[in-house]
């Protein structure tokens, strides 16, 4: 025997239906706007960029000395807190202290007398097995956009890769640089 629902049933049935979905879709959309997200946006996507527990492409290092070399070298008086607070979240927590007093000192001029500098690279070595990038090229000095020094300066970027998240280690100037 088939029992026949009415149609005032159906309408009722189906309005609560409809509420109860359009209740659910609304706490999906306050959920879901409440979430935090971070995009990255990778400059080129001509190049596989691999990470493993063990190993680390090159282009992938090469990317992230770039990076953090680009944070270094505009840092200015207008944005010292930020590049400083970016920089410092690459770094590896053992070596935070040593990296935040270098960064420090870098930067001592910077926080005074308004220094800032722009690196030009003009090439770089990647050593994939210790994990460094070497960038060689020429330091511009400037205080109020006149430049008062220019010289050849080589740096190293160091990395650290625990189970597959590469950390910054250190940054040192390579003292042999010659032009």
């Amino acid at each position: 025997m088939i029992k026949v629902i009415s149609l005032e049933a159906q309408r009722t049935l189906f309005g609560t239906l409809a509420t109860v979905m359009l209740a659910i879709n609304v706490y999906l959309a306050v959920s879901l706007a409440r979430i935090e997200r971070t995009v990255v946006l990778v400059p080129t996507i001509d190049k596989e960029m691999t990470i493993s527990t063990v190993s680390v492409s090159e282009d992938y290092l090469l990317y992230r000395a770039e990076q953090i070399m680009q944070l270094l070298f505009n840092i200015r008086h207008e944005n010292f807190a930020y590049n400083v607070e970016q920089i410092l979240k690459q770094v590896s927590s053992k070596s935070r202290p040593d990296f935040s007093k270098q960064l420090e000192q870098f930067t001592e001029d910077i926080k005074s007398k308004r220094y800032f500098y722009v690196f030009n690279k003009d090439g770089f070595e990647i050593n994939p097995q210790k994990l460094e990038v070497t960038f060689s090229g020429y330091l511009e000095v400037y205080v109020n956009n006149k430049k008062i020094e220019e010289n050849y300066k080589r740096y190293r970027l160091v990395f650290d890769n625990r189970f597959g998240l590469v950390k910054l280690v250190g940054w040192e100037e390579v003292i042999d640089a010659k032009p």
